[in-house]
């Protein structure tokens, strides 16, 4: 897929909080929710470094963004982001990654890893090892079920926190 929009939204509640803006001369702005450009000048690396937390953005009236611990359904994906960041006059890829791999990640929250950490500990308690795990994520559109099987015991543990949804 290729984007040849010259603009993407980076955080979106209802309405545009941050854009990011290609320029003319291959470089990248930060547009603010009241058309005030925040963010002048940036390259691919600066952008992934907003996207990831690294560098954090402040509107025109003062509100502070970490865009890494906003919502997944209010940024764009973060292969949607480097295929956007990509297209044009660099068709250097972000770091060298190819947009077109698939990345997968996800991570546990404090309740959800507890759980997890006393169910594996039963299990090495028992059968003197913990064994291996197949972890399954189940999209529901609202939200994501995670559901871990051991291969040792058989069994299945499911993590899914509807409370987090």
């Amino acid at each position: 897929m290729k984007n040849k929009k010259n603009r993407i939204s980076l955080l979106n509640f209802e309405g545009d909080v941050f854009t990011v803006v290609r320029q003319d001369s291959g470089g990248f702005s930060v547009v603010d929710c009241y058309g005030t450009e925040v963010v002048t000048s940036a390259s691919h690396d600066h952008i992934m470094d907003i996207y990831d937390g690294k560098v954090m953005l402040t509107t025109t009236e003062g509100r502070l963004y970490d865009i890494s611990k906003e919502h997944k359904d209010a940024k764009p994906s973060r292969n949607d982001l480097i295929v956007f960041l990509s297209y044009g006059k660099s068709k250097k890829p972000y770091k060298g990654e190819n947009p077109k791999n698939f990345g997968l990640s996800f991570n546990l929250s404090d309740k959800q890893q507890k759980e997890f950490d006393e169910w594996k500990s039963a299990i090495k308690k028992i059968h003197g090892e913990y064994g291996s795990f197949e972890w399954t994520i189940i999209p529901t559109g609202i939200g994501n079920g995670l559901v871990v099987y051991s291969k040792l015991t058989k069994t299945k543990l499911d993590l899914t926190d509807m409370d987090s949804w």
